[in-house]
Parts: C-alpha cells; sequence; structure tokens
C-alpha cells in the first residue's frame, strides 16, 4: 500500500519544473510592432535598438525585443520586428574644396587724390574727387608718403566665381603686380562687403577691409567674390 505521504514528494519537484518553465517563457514575450528589414549597420543592447541600411540608402532605427539581437549580424541583411525610433543623426559632410576662378573682364580705373590718411602698419587713406578710398600698402608707408600729398591710384578689380576644386578647369596662372613706377601695390582676395552709393565696393580682408572705386559699381552684388590689385604712386 502506497502511503500519501511519500507520493506527494514525488509529485511535487515536476509541477515546479513546469512552473519554472512557464515563468521563463512569459520573460519572453513575442515581438511586438512592425517588420523591418535591411543591412545590419550596428546595434545597442543598452538601449535596444538596432541601426539597418534599407535599400534606399536610408537609416532606420528600430527598437526590438532583447532575443532578437542573438540573430544579428553586423553588415548581414536581418529582418527584425519593433518600433522605428529617432536614429542617430549624420553628421553633414564636409564641404568640398573650393577655388576662385575669373568671371568676366576686370574693371579699371586710373584716378588722382590726395593721402587723407596713413597708417605705419600697412594701409593709406586717399580722398579722391569719386569719393574716399581705403588701401592696403606695404608697411612702413608714412615714409614714403605724406597727410596732404597728391597721389594717383590704380585699381584693377576682377570679379571670381568659387566653384569645387575637383570639377574647376585650371585656372591662368596669376600674374604678378606690375611695378612699372615707383609705388606701394598690393593685392587682395575677399568678398564684398557693401557696394557704396558713389560707386565704391568695401571688400572684406585678412588686415581689415578695403575701399575701392570702380567705374560701375551695380555690376556688383554684396557677397561677391573679387581680386582687387592695387597701386599708389606720387603724383609727378
Amino acid at each position: 500500500m502506497i502511503q500519501p505521504g511519500k507520493t506527494r514528494m514525488k509529485v511535487m519537484p515536476v509541477i515546479a519544473v513546469v512552473a519554472v518553465i512557464l515563468a521563463g517563457c512569459a520573460a519572453l514575450p513575442p515581438p511586438q510592432g512592425h517588420t523591418f528589414s535591411g543591412m545590419v549597420r550596428d546595434w545597442d543592447t543598452g538601449a535596444g535598438t538596432v541601426t539597418l541600411v534599407q535599400d534606399d540608402g536610408r537609416l532606420q532605427t528600430v527598437r526590438i525585443s532583447p532575443d532578437q539581437f542573438t540573430t544579428l549580424r553586423q553588415k548581414e541583411y536581418a529582418t527584425v520586428r519593433g518600433e522605428s525610433v529617432p536614429g542617430p543623426v549624420e553628421p553633414p559632410p564636409p564641404p568640398a574644396p573650393m577655388t576662385a576662378r575669373p568671371k568676366g573682364v576686370p574693371d579699371e580705373l586710373d584716378i588722382a587724390g590726395t593721402v587723407a590718411t596713413v597708417d605705419p602698419s600697412g594701409r593709406i587713406g586717399v580722398m579722391s574727387d569719386r569719393g574716399p578710398m581705403e588701401l592696403w600698402v606695404p608697411a612702413g608707408a608714412d615714409q614714403r608718403f605724406q597727410r596732404g600729398a597728391a597721389v594717383r591710384v590704380r585699381v584693377t578689380v576682377q570679379p571670381l566665381e568659387m566653384v569645387p576644386a575637383a570639377s574647376a578647369a585650371p585656372a591662368p596662372p596669376a600674374a604678378p603686380v606690375a611695378r612699372e613706377e615707383p609705388g606701394d601695390y598690393a593685392m587682395v582676395i575677399g568678398r564684398v562687403l557693401e557696394v557704396e552709393p558713389a560707386g565704391g565696393l568695401r571688400v572684406d580682408a585678412p588686415n581689415g577691409p578695403i575701399v575701392v572705386m570702380v567705374p560701375e559699381a551695380k555690376r556688383y552684388r554684396v557677397g561677391d567674390s573679387v581680386e582687387v590689385r592695387s597701386s599708389v604712386h606720387p603724383s609727378q
């Protein structure tokens, strides 16, 4: 005759094992959400997300259940089920290198004036009948020009266009600044900051903006790139 106590001892362990199995199944619910496919770029188990590269090249980040991470292989095609979440922000590509190319014919002006200001560090102000100009000159200009002295200023302004360096045709080599007579010569490449009503251009430059007069200021716009060659000569 089987004793009741012994029977219960044999049955109870079996029930406990079944309970553990059921608890394990409850901890891994079936994946919820939508289906997403693509090449696996990377994943983050802490955040519970995987990033896929879709067929059109776009990135798709999906929050998935933990059990799906065991099936992922980097750079392999995968299909997962979950919810779409905002993905990492891709940094913008670096700007393409640009180069300056001459555009159209240059403006040239030969104008008389008088020295209004002179800075030993390399700037000179000239008052002309068309308006004031501020120019770069080599350092020590105060030893060559005095305030009130009569001078002649020659200016050449070449409009430029900025084009990608990879697609640009080779630009002709820059001609050296001509030094046919005594004077102070300079060259500046910069952007037009202001087009003055009197016909002057204020141009950005490393040592501070310069102001030059041009025959036809209306052909320029703020933001245009230009090359300015100038020379200041004592009047004969």
